[in-house]
């Protein structure tokens, strides 16, 4: 007869026991949620901060500058850098950055990032009315000159009408051209949920070396969005609105855009307050610029509507102004009424007149710019 062991069953039960317990354990643990904080500053930065357990990812307009490990405190974390340089803290409310103290190091070794003074209110994209300008219509002589009476020979290539789709005046409306949904990525090569529009034209003279009251004297077309009344108020109250441009192709080197904040002032004679964004203010007198628009790269434009802040990069037309005195005047934010984008001839390779009457006598500029997300960041 064969003896049993029985002390065999025991043993195999703790096996399995253990077994069970390190499969319950196992699944038990999870890695941390990640907390992802927002917000922008008086400079015109968005920041995103990423907190994933002892560690944070910090992007700024999108893109990522800075990583490393973080403690918190209450409503403060203190982030180390893995690319050195000493901490900095940031405070939050909610999913909110309420302040950012200390200089931030990048991770691939290049200079800190002084953060500027964190804009505390919300932000909304609102709703706009899009709408083109060339001036297919028309080749009339005019002084003052707007994007909306042109008077040049300038056209966009893509401007998109429908025959019922018309102004007071039973014209078309030219639409800009938006790409299908999902198609084109964002700067971290992500698709882009919202509309994104692509302006594709040309700029010109009406004929080379046009004499005097022939065309415009100053070639050049644009867009522009209205808000609607809900848009508006808040447009009027905003510490600044930002959008996204990416330049595809240019056929000048040197190439300059103009956002402008359309008041009651009189169109074009000075009033007209703007910023300026590409690699060149050109001969615009203008004293504020994003010139970091490089080809087939996506940046990020903000454009504080406070003049007088610290941080505030919009300021009056100055090559009209400064030999009309009469028509320079202060900016009043609670008369904004849209927002325009203007292509100038004048700024991209335009050559102007040696004498008096002063205006742009040759040159054609053709670009193609992709455009999306415009943003009121409020006060």
């Amino acid at each position: 007869m064969t003896k049993k062991n029985w002390m065999v069953f025991p043993v195999i039960l703790m096996i399995l026991t253990g077994l069970v317990f390190v499969t319950v354990f196992s699944c038990g643990s999870k890695d941390p949620e990640p907390e992802i904080y927002t917000g922008s500053d008086t400079d015109g930065k968005a920041y995103e901060l990423t907190i994933t357990g002892g560690t944070y990812g910090l992007k700024i307009d999108g893109k990522s500058v800075s990583t490393g490990t973080v403690k918190k405190d209450g409503d403060t974390f203190t982030l180390t850098p893995n690319g050195g340089g000493d901490p900095f803290k940031v405070t939050v409310a909610g999913t909110k950055i309420k302040g950012i103290v200390g200089a931030i190091t990048p991770d691939d070794g290049s200079e800190a990032i002084e953060p500027g003074q964190i804009v505390q209110g919300e932000s909304t994209a609102g709703a706009w009315d899009w709408s083109l300008s060339d001036d297919s219509g028309t080749n009339e002589y005019l002084d003052v000159q707007t994007i909306f009476a042109p008077g040049g020979a300038s056209r966009f290539e893509n401007a998109q009408t429908n025959p019922a789709d018309v102004d007071d005046k039973g014209k078309p409306i030219k639409r800009p051209y938006v790409y299908p949904a999902g198609t084109v990525n964002d700067i971290n090569g992500d698709p882009i949920n919202e509309p994104v529009y692509n302006f594709k034209g040309n700029t010109k003279v009406s004929s080379e070396n046009r004499t005097a009251n022939v065309g415009a004297r100053f070639p050049l077309l644009g867009w522009e969005a209205v808000p609607d009344e809900t848009t508006l108020a808040a447009l009027k109250t905003a510490y600044s609105y930002s959008f996204w441009v990416k330049l595809n192709s240019s056929t000048n080197s040197k190439w300059a855009f103009l956002t402008a904040v359309f008041t009651d002032f009189p169109a074009e004679k000075g009033y007209e307050y703007g910023h300026w964004f590409g690699n060149t203010k050109g001969d615009s007198g203008a004293k504020n610029i994003t010139n970091n628009l490089r080809l087939g790269e996506w940046v990020k434009i903000t454009v504080i509507l406070k003049p007088t802040d610290k941080g505030g990069n919009i300021d009056q037309a100055a090559w009209i102004h400064s030999y009309n005195p009469e028509y320079e005047g202060e900016f009043k934010q609670d008369k904004i009424q849209k927002l325009q984008w203007q292509v100038p001839l004048q700024h991209n390779g335009g050559t102007a007149r040696g004498g008096d009457p002063y205006d742009i006598i040759k040159g054609s500029y053709d670009f193609d710019l992709d455009f999306y997300g415009l943003t009121l960041n409020m006060d």
